[in-house]
């Protein structure tokens, strides 16, 4: 009887754990400084996910969101999201998954950072 409770009782120990690292996973982990334009940098330097971002000073241009751990060489391939930065200040939700990297290259006169969680 009391190995069946103890059984079940770290089962809800896990199952609660389990379900505290999906709910951080999706409402973010981290959250980044906030990047002025032009500005390049990496966010992360291995898997994670893009939950939301935040533009802070609405500019020109874009902010374009790279699969990558490095900043050389972008390759167009690697381009996972661009952000039309002409949209209203505020936050964007995004939600996309970044298997390498997550590297950020800001446009003039733009100024946003992000929130991501660590795969």
């Amino acid at each position: 009887m009391t190995d069946a409770i103890t059984t079940a009782t770290q089962n809800l120990v896990v199952a609660f754990n389990n379900s505290t690292k999906a709910t951080t996973s999706v409402a973010g982990q981290h959250t980044s400084i906030t990047y002025s334009g032009p500005d390049q940098a990496v966010i992360n330097g291995g898997p994670c996910r893009l939950v939301n971002v935040s533009v802070v000073a609405s500019g020109a241009g874009q902010v374009k969101f790279y699969n990558s751990q490095t900043l050389n060489a972008l390759p167009a391939t690697s381009l996972l999201y661009v952000l039309d930065v002409n949209a209203p200040i505020g936050i964007t939700q995004v939600g996309l998954q970044f298997s390498s990297g997550l590297c950020i290259v800001v446009d003039s006169n733009v100024s946003i950072n992000c929130t991501y969680s660590i795969a």
